[in-house]
């Protein structure tokens, strides 16, 4: 992608987590698009929103 103009600058979203001692999951939602309500692709307007599930350790 070479026009990154036509991302939005802010992104705000949801997050839950939950684990147990040093291991926990997590899932984050974004609430807000990705790209600005602007953006099109072969004359279609895109409309995604970000999702991030993953898995985190810490070392305590």
């Amino acid at each position: 992608m070479s026009n990154l103009n036509a991302l939005n600058a802010m992104q705000y979203g949801a997050s839950i987590s939950a684990g147990y001692n040093t291991w926990n999951v997590f899932v984050y939602y974004g609430l807000n698009a990705i790209f600005k309500s602007d953006t099109q692709v072969s004359a279609e307007t895109i409309e995604a929103n970000a999702i991030k599930i993953g898995l985190m350790f810490y070392i305590l």
